[in-house]
C-alpha cells in the first residue's frame, strides 16, 4: 500500500507542484532539475573542457566528454556481457537491450 501512495503523490499530487522553464515551458518535479535545465537555456555551465573550452552544466558530462572527445583512454560504464565501453549508463542499457537481449 505504501507503493499506491508513494505514486498517487509523485504522479497525482506532487505533479501540481511542477515548475516549468520559461524559455521552453517544460516542466520539471524538481526545484533542482528545473535549475539545471534553465542554466542550460542561459549559458551557465559550470563545467569546463581544458582542451577545447566547451562548457557543461555537470561534471558528469564534462568527464564523459573528455573520454570520447580528447581521449582520456577510459569509458565510465563497461558491458559486463561483451565489455564495449561507454561514457553514459544510458547508452549501456541501450545497448545490452539491443545487443544482448537474452541478459535483460
Amino acid at each position: 500500500m505504501q507503493s499506491l501512495n508513494k505514486h498517487v503523490y509523485r504522479q497525482h499530487e506532487q505533479a501540481a507542484k511542477t515548475e516549468k522553464c520559461t524559455y521552453c515551458h517544460r516542466s520539471f518535479l524538481h526545484h533542482s532539475s528545473w535549475l539545471r535545465h534553465v542554466r542550460t537555456h542561459e549559458g551557465v555551465f559550470r563545467h569546463k573542457c581544458l582542451v577545447c573550452g566547451h562548457g557543461f552544466t555537470e561534471k558528469y558530462q564534462l568527464t564523459a566528454h573528455m573520454a570520447s572527445k580528447h581521449g582520456s583512454g577510459s569509458f565510465l560504464f563497461h558491458c559486463p556481457v561483451c565489455y564495449s565501453g561507454f561514457n553514459f549508463k544510458g547508452n549501456l542499457t541501450a545497448h545490452v537491450k539491443k545487443c544482448h537481449p537474452a541478459n535483460n
